[in-house]
């Protein structure tokens, strides 16, 4: 994608700095001192239906994966997770923190993002509001770290984006960039649920709804994972857990077109939204920033968060989003 500065090389330093693996901590591919602490449960920890999972797994073919966060592996096992003794440890619990005493920090709370300020092309302060006070914030260079949907619709509110959507909102062009607010990736996912037997208590969990499945090849992949997850529901290793499938019912099952039909009424986020803000090169329309997070035909403005991802990675964006940060901040040092 032209983006070399971004190879799994030169990426790998920033994904060990930010973390300490209790489990693996300190080798090439994990770090031993970092902010945020990684662990794995323990395998005579798991409860019922997670030993379930993996012995149904286990038995229909997929390795056995100790370490999903190493680059060689795959198969089922522990998920690396950032919540020792329960709490889950935040960026701003790991880095936030640690920075408060700064002079030259100032946090302001509570604060809504209006729109950024513009002299010509140059971005020199953000329009707040704060307590129904709406006053302006100037820098030498504006980070934007919003998020993937915050990001791009602030840059939307400010005037940079594609110039026809933003004349048919009155809102007055500063850059035509059609790349503002496009290439949205996400993992969609759906819910394949069964009825437990009595005496194996489970939370309500939360569903939102959002639109996906436009590409054949995502229809293709998500049939081929529910049909997995429906093949482990089935293992043995299950028969004391689970009392009947509720959904997909065997007729959702039955061929292509019913299930499709199914995933097209259950799909969902799995909250991994990114790339709304891609990076790229100078000559690709759609791309919003270069290697370094600025924006690009602007100047003393960045972005740094999942937004400017070009494509969606095959794992939760948390970690990835916090090696953005880390490198970006080497780039700023250096002047880049």
């Amino acid at each position: 994608m032209g983006n070399n500065e971004w190879n799994f090389t030169n990426l790998l330093p920033y994904f060990r700095r930010i973390e300490t693996d209790t489990d693996y901590g300190g080798d090439d591919f994990h770090g031993g001192d970092g902010p945020i602490v990684m662990h794995r449960f323990k395998r005579e920890t798991w409860l019922p239906a997670q030993q379930a999972f993996y012995t149904a797994a286990r038995a229909a073919g997929y390795p056995d994966c100790p370490d999903h966060n190493h680059p060689d592996t795959y198969g089922v096992g522990p998920t690396p997770l950032n919540n020792p003794n329960g709490i889950r440890i935040s960026t701003a619990m790991g880095y936030l923190d640690q920075a408060r005493h700064r002079l030259n920090l100032t946090i302001r709370p509570n604060c809504l993002v209006h729109r950024l300020i513009f002299e010509g092309n140059r971005a020199t302060g953000v329009e707040l509001e704060s307590g129904g006070e709406t006053f302006t914030v100037e820098g030498e260079e504006i980070i934007l770290s919003a998020g993937a949907i915050g990001s791009p619709q602030i840059l939307l509110l400010s005037g940079v984006g594609p110039a026809d959507h933003l004349s048919s909102l009155g809102i007055p062009v500063v850059l035509n960039k059609p790349g503002v607010g496009q290439n949205l990736r996400d993992h969609p996912g759906v819910w394949v649920t069964w009825r437990t037997r009595e005496g194996f208590e489970l939370d309500e969990q939360p569903v939102l709804d959002y639109r996906y499945l436009e590409e054949e090849f995502d229809v293709r992949r998500l049939r081929e994972a529910v049909r997995v997850c429906v093949d482990l529901g089935n293992d043995e290793a299950f028969k004391d857990i689970i009392q009947e499938r509720v959904s997909p019912t065997d007729e959702d099952m039955e061929s292509d077109e019913a299930l499709t039909a199914w995933m097209r009424r259950e799909v969902t986020t799995s909250q991994h939204i990114s790339c709304t803000c891609k990076m790229g090169t100078a000559d690709d329309p759609m791309a919003v920033v270069n290697q370094y997070g600025k924006v690009y035909g602007l100047e003393g403005l960045r972005i740094v968060d999942a937004s400017i991802m070009p494509d969606c990675i095959r794992a939760n964006t948390n970690v990835t989003t916090l090696a953005i940060g880390e490198k970006i901040a080497d780039h700023i040092k250096e002047g880049k």
